[in-house]
């Protein structure tokens, strides 16, 4: 773990254990006011306090006071559906459970936890692919389309051969043509492989898709299979999602728990896996929260003031543009009729508190890569695995709007490819094909990762840059002019480069979406008109011509 964020978790440590005493003064305070005035409404608060000491205390180490806790919010909960005053014997168990929290807190303080490592896979320092096969021209294709990422493909043609260079270096990937392998050795390899139980990425390759044939690839462990005749582009696409480590975007989880404390702990360790982590603690403020940040899934508590967790998966199914986002909950709700409602009602998944770390990170993980996948199946141009033209309009729409609300600025570029319709005409649009997936893969590995990339149109794209101004832009679109117009390609023994000209129009000055689309495309047609091979912004002077 980096030093900073053990750093502050040691902080978050101390200031919750300053915190316990009074926690435990607020319930005792509570619990007086309710014998002097019995009140339905202050039970279920007094209820809700207790059941939210459950899941803090056990977070942050503190056992005891957590069982503690759960003893007496079961009993509270039991409760919970009288409107009648307690019964004196009711009162007593209530303040015998107070009473034995109070008790052990002085204990409980005196134990000082101190927070674990978290435990995040490492990438390796050099991306090694080992493909085990015979087929050269696939390893060449393979190849030609990892150029622009930081991934190296190693051919080998024995299955002895890879356990040797595996057991020298690990790669980043394996990939294992099926139909090379002689029943020895896929015998040798399903024993060897097994000890790394998956934690290598691993491909099969395969003339046939027949159940035999991928139970064959399952035993040996693989991770993904690919029939044959297959396209290396998307197989090589997929290794470097797969390897890098980190999708282009981290995956946004929104925190939705009235513990301000328990909170902030869970977006520190999500921080430290690699996710983008945003918490609310008004659970009220959940779609407003929704439209700014647009998470992949949403992490959330059930019991909360205002309203609770079911309320709000409630709510968020009946609304069509949030049916897809995962809802897994995060609750010391230890009843598994509760817990199996909380799914009916339209959670995807259910995490008792305390929640060891590394089962958080692998279950969000998971989750918000499948609803990725299933997203980018409506969302993504299947060609390049950018954003579509309609979702890429969308994605601009969302950022203008975030950027007027927080006042920060945003610049919108159109590319388009230099004579490309020559290119077709001249090689074929096979290698037009080429030259679109490759500018494709170049703008995924040049732009940030806050970036947003789209594929306009034919030989078109569009990247909307948020929290950057014009100046900026413009560096940052020219040197992607630059690189672009370094590319080498190859087609019917003949050498050729291409150019990009690029238009940017920025918000502000421009403030609605369509103006300002329609002032990138007019910035473009000048940089195409001006010969070409550069990068115009918009300013109002273009207006006139």
């Amino acid at each position: 773990m980096k030093e900073d964020v053990q750093h502050k978790l040691n902080a978050l440590f101390a200031m919750y254990r300053q915190s316990l005493p009074g926690k435990i003064e607020k319930l005792r305070e509570e619990w007086t006011a309710l014998l002097k005035d019995w009140d339905k409404a202050r039970l279920i608060d007094f209820h809700r306090n207790v059941h939210s000491l459950c899941g803090s205390a056990g977070t942050y180490g503190y056992t005891e006071l957590g069982k503690a806790a759960r003893s007496l919010e079961v009993y509270l909960k039991s409760l919970l559906e009288r409107h009648d005053p307690l019964s004196l014997n009711e009162q007593r168990e209530i303040e015998q459970l107070l009473k034995y929290l109070e008790l052990i807190l002085t204990d409980c303080i005196a134990e000082a936890p101190s927070p674990g490592p978290v435990k995040v896979a490492k990438k390796p320092q050099e991306l090694l692919v080992y493909l085990l096969g015979n087929s050269d021209s696939l390893a060449q294709e393979l190849k030609k389309n990892l150029e622009e990422s930081d991934l190296k493909l190693l051919k080998i043609t024995q299955a002895a051969s890879l356990k040797d260079m595996i057991e020298k270096k690990i790669p980043a990937a394996i990939l294992i043509d099926l139909d090379s392998l002689k029943e020895k050795e896929t015998e040798f390899l399903t024993d060897f492989l097994s000890q790394f139980k998956r934690s290598i990425p691993l491909f099969c390759l395969a003339g046939q898709g027949d159940i035999l044939t991928r139970l064959k690839a399952i035993r040996l462990g693989s991770t993904d299979f690919y029939q044959k005749p297959l396209d290396p582009f998307l197989l090589a696409k997929k290794l470097i999602q797969i390897t890098i480590g980190q999708p282009r975007e981290p995956y946004r989880i929104l925190i939705i728990d009235d513990s301000i404390s328990v909170a902030e702990y869970y977006a520190l360790i999500l921080k430290e896996a690699g996710m983008e982590a945003r918490f609310i603690t008004n659970p009220l403020a959940l779609i407003e929260s929704i439209e700014d940040f647009q998470p992949d899934l949403l992490l959330m508590d059930i019991y909360m003031p205002e309203c609770t967790g079911l309320e709000l998966a409630v709510l968020l199914r009946q609304e069509p543009q949030y049916t897809g986002i995962p809802i897994v909950f995060l609750s010391s709700e230890g009843d598994r009729v509760k817990q199996l409602s909380a799914l009916n009602l339209g959670g995807d998944d259910f995490l008792l508190k305390p929640v060891e770390p590394q089962d958080l990170i692998h279950v969000l993980t998971s989750r918000a890569k499948r609803a990725r996948v299933l997203g980018s199946l409506m969302v993504k141009d299947s060609f390049t695995g950018l954003y579509n033209h309609t979702n890429i309009i969308q994605r601009l729409e969302n950022e203008v709007s975030r950027a007027q609300r927080n006042k920060k600025p945003l610049s919108f570029a159109m590319l388009d490819i230099d004579h490309f319709k020559l290119i077709n005409d001249n090689f074929g649009h096979p290698v037009g094909d080429q030259v679109i997936r490759k500018i494709a893969i170049l703008l995924q590995n040049s732009f940030r990762r806050s970036d947003i990339i789209g594929r306009y149109g034919g030989e078109e794209f569009a990247v909307v840059l948020p929290e950057v101004q014009q100046a900026h832009a413009i560096r940052i679109c020219d040197n992607f002019r630059h690189q672009v117009s370094q590319l080498q390609f190859e087609a019917n023994n003949h050498h050729f480069v291409v150019t990009l000209s690029v238009g940017i129009a920025c918000c502000p000055p421009v403030r609605d979406v369509q103006p300002l689309i329609n002032a990138a495309d007019k910035a473009l047609y000048i940089a195409k008109h001006n010969g070409r091979n550069q990068v115009v912004a918009f300013n109002e002077s273009l207006d006139s011509l």
